[in-house]
């Protein structure tokens, strides 16, 4: 268990430092905060949702993800940005509580990285990518790094992690 544990925490720590430090796309929603920048809600009625999850073989998150992938492709190919082996990833959150915690109080999250399939074009093939990563990511279990990278850092003293926060690029 112990191996297990110290290999999560490297491997979410190898995650991390390539996020901070790798090349990061030039995309419009890379740039200083400002007026520019909008946010915008929608909803959408849960049948449809269901029928094809239930369809396909599919979770509610994988829908959610395949859906924001999709709309990710269109509006990126819209505005002239190439989607062909574009890698985007989102942190997805993780509930780790267990059936018979349901009912109690407070919350025991997580967080998992989840590469977007923004370079599919087809719906349906875009969700079957979308399905075949999150099924990888949770038998390989993935959240397990970043939890425990999260209880190092709350074992951590506030300036510590403040300081390393800054040396983190934008």
């Amino acid at each position: 268990q112990a191996r297990e544990a110290v290999r999560g925490l490297l491997d979410a720590a190898w995650s991390s430092v390539r996020l901070a430090t790798g090349e990061i796309p030039k995309l419009p929603w890379n740039e200083a905060l400002g007026a520019r920048q909008q946010l915008y809600f929608t909803s959408l009625p849960l049948e449809p949702i269901h029928a094809v999850r239930k369809l396909r073989g599919a979770t509610v998150n994988d829908m959610v993800l395949c859906g924001l992938a999709g709309g990710l492709h269109r509006y990126l190919r819209a505005i002239g940005v190439r989607t062909h082996a574009l890698e985007l990833t989102a942190l997805v959150p993780v509930s780790l509580r267990s059936a018979e915690e349901a009912a109690t109080l407070g919350n025991r999250i997580s967080a998992i990285l989840v590469p977007l399939a923004v370079d599919v074009e087809d719906e349906v093939a875009r969700l079957a990518a979308t399905r075949a990563i999150t099924a990888r990511l949770k038998s390989d279990g993935a959240w397990t790094g970043i939890d425990a990278l999260l209880k190092v850092l709350d074992d951590l003293p506030p300036a510590l992690v403040a300081l390393a926060g800054r040396g983190v690029r934008n």
